[in-house]
């Protein structure tokens, strides 16, 4: 099973710029929209939790290609989101921002709760993990983050980019973690830098070898100014650069808050 998980950036600071009624009327749109694109690539809605969307593929009707469902819905909420925040920058400034995490693995499902209420679910520490991963975005810069198991689940038509090696909070074993970049296929220019020129940098990073790492981040941000993922590498490499890692040094980074 196929857990995914979508939550809004930024909305206490945009819920103190607008009435009401305005936020109301664009959280209503946005869920709407989105669970929509999940409803079309068969997923289940679990639950909205204030403003995040929890969604289960391959249950409770099991089918084999579910974390390549999960990774296009992914994808279509995010073109999705660039058509909202197109027309509300023409008509009404600003527009939320989503991040998005998706895990697949061992869970249990079904109806859980007390007598007096219950609903179905999806419970177990792969439902924790891929909740994690939605938060890790924010470190990154990201908008999906998805896991190995996924990535391995998913196949071929999965674009991806490896992050990290992290250890996030309830969980001794790093895992490795990837942000999904398209399905089937990306633009040339994203294939070029993002996948091709950011596996150098990372490559150098895992050695050791930050100045080829900064040289090959650098290059990413003169035709990518934002990425998130560059920026952070650039960093690192700075801080290291500065004072370098202990001997046992392995690229593993921990992450203490949810």
């Amino acid at each position: 099973t196929t857990v995914f998980f979508s939550d809004i950036r930024g909305f206490t600071a945009m819920s103190e710029t607008r009435s009401a009624q305005q936020i109301v009327d664009m959280l209503n749109e946005y869920f709407e929209q989105m669970v929509e694109i999940i409803f079309k690539h068969e997923g289940t809605l679990d639950k909205f939790v204030g403003d995040e969307i929890m969604a289960v593929f391959g249950a409770p009707f099991y089918f084999e290609n579910h974390a390549e469902k999960a990774c296009r819905a992914a994808v279509a909420m995010m073109k999705k989101l660039h058509e909202l925040r197109k027309r509300y920058e023409k008509s009404d400034g600003e527009y939320f921002n989503i991040g998005i995490g998706v895990h697949t693995g061992e869970m249990v499902v079904g109806n859980l709760g007390s007598r007096q209420l219950f609903d179905y679910t999806v419970i177990g520490d792969a439902v924790n993990l891929g909740a994690r991963l939605e938060g890790l975005n924010k470190f990154y810069g990201t908008n999906i983050i998805i896991s190995e198991d996924t990535l391995q689940a998913t196949g071929k038509c999965a674009i991806v980019r490896e992050l990290d090696v992290v250890r996030v909070k309830g969980k001794e074993q790093p895992i490795r973690i990837y942000e999904l970049l398209g399905v089937d296929d990306v633009d040339p220019e994203v294939r070029k830098w993002l996948v091709e020129a950011y596996q150098r940098g990372l490559m150098a990073y895992y050695e050791q070898r930050w100045y080829t790492c900064l040289r090959e981040m650098s290059q990413i941000l003169n035709h990518f100014p934002d990425d998130g993922p560059a920026k952070l590498y650039i960093k690192r490499c700075m801080d290291y650069l500065e004072s370098p890692p202990a001997p046992d040094w392995r690229p593993i980074t921990t992450y203490e808050t949810k």
